[in-house]
């Protein structure tokens, strides 16, 4: 998806993340690009069981996380939506990807 310089980048993974490492790329995805991400989606099973967590942000406002109840099982552990204006999705991916892998390292 593309106009100008927005685009929508979809990020799923199999394994859980951590919270703590969630947390902390976004804060610091937020910081660096907080003007450039429009709106974040996502639902995400994390580390450590518990019900999937639905995280919505738009520039530097992140919503209150909900709990969901439940989640068809095929679902991935994370899936979310990046609507951004002139990062590449490349980055996107990369950068969760490291911190996906520093799992409890934090």
């Amino acid at each position: 998806m593309s106009h100008n310089r927005i685009t929508g980048c979809v990020i799923e993974q199999v394994e859980e993340i951590g919270w703590a490492d969630f947390g902390l790329w976004f804060s610091l995805l937020a910081h660096r690009h907080g003007e450039r991400i429009l709106r974040m989606k996502g639902i995400f099973r994390f580390a450590g069981g518990g019900a999937p967590v639905l995280i919505q942000a738009a520039q530097h406002l992140v919503h209150r996380p909900e709990h969901l109840t439940t989640l068809p099982n095929d679902s991935p552990a994370v899936s979310m939506v990046l609507i951004t204006e002139g990062i590449e999705h490349e980055r996107l991916r990369r950068s969760f990807s490291i911190m996906a892998g520093r799992q409890g390292t934090i």
